[in-house]
């Protein structure tokens, strides 16, 4: 997972212990700047998480604890491991994953993304849904972009999934989009250099992913995306994540 996320060498030693990886653990969180981390440096005033804003955001909350994460850990951490794996304090936690002790398995997921306008006051959105190879729920997510075209807007709801993605170790997607105009624009820049701003981020992510491929689907085969866009257009707010489908709430 650290490999995946923080581009961690692989030659790891074999023997590493807590102690040992004490120095590494501390240069991999200096680059998360969690909540409690900016109220320390004074950037802050808030050491809550910004997704479940009643839990204590540190850093093992980010990576392991907060249950937007928990979700993914949940289908990527054999049952036999799950105790061991929540129960580890940090730095035995940093260790096992460094030697990869929990036997995490990555699948191919699949990235359903769309991007909309709102008719009433021009407003768009970006949405997207993360499944596994079966189908199963993993995170939803979307974000308010106020005043922008549906074709950029498409290109945020790739982008904030990718990094959903990749920040998780996942790292063999499939991308699902009803533009047409994204998926060849994608494919097309992937052999040269865009013009555009997002699609190069886009093309930088995927670069560091093992395996993807982007594939065009009829608007009512992305349905479960689209849904998300009421949420955005309600709250207006940046990006959103949902754990877990609420039952009701996007049918």
């Amino acid at each position: 997972v650290l490999q995946a996320k923080y581009g961690v060498t692989d030659e790891i030693p074999e023997n590493l212990s807590c102690s040992r990886s004490s120095s590494l653990w501390g240069s991999l969180t200096k680059r998360l700047l969690t909540s409690e981390e900016r109220v320390r440096q004074g950037l802050g005033q808030s050491s809550v998480c910004k997704v479940y804003s009643h839990i204590s955001e540190d850093v093992l909350h980010v990576l392991r604890d907060c249950p937007a994460t928990e979700d993914i850990w949940n289908l990527l951490i054999p049952t036999n491991h799950l105790i061991r794996f929540y129960s580890s304090n940090t730095q035995e936690w940093i260790a096992s994953n460094l030697l990869n002790q929990y036997d995490i398995c990555f699948l191919e997921v699949s990235l359903n993304t769309d991007g909309s306008v709102r008719f009433e006051d021009d407003s768009v959105v970006a949405e997207g849904v993360v499944r596994n190879q079966k189908g199963k729920w993993i995170i939803g997510y979307n974000r308010f972009l106020g005043s922008c075209s549906v074709f950029k807007a498409e290109l945020w709801g790739i982008l904030d999934g990718l990094n959903l993605l990749i920040d998780c170790g996942l790292d063999n997607v499939m991308i699902h989009s009803n533009s047409i105009e994204v998926v060849m624009a994608i494919q097309e820049s992937s052999t040269g250099r865009s013009n555009t701003a997002l699609i190069r981020r886009i093309l930088q992510l995927l670069s560091q992913t093992s395996h993807w491929n982007i594939y065009n689907i009829p608007r009512e085969e992305n349905q479960e995306a689209d849904n998300l866009a009421k949420f955005a257009h309600s709250g207006r707010q940046g990006l959103r994540m949902f754990g877990k489908p609420s039952c009701g709430e996007l049918g």
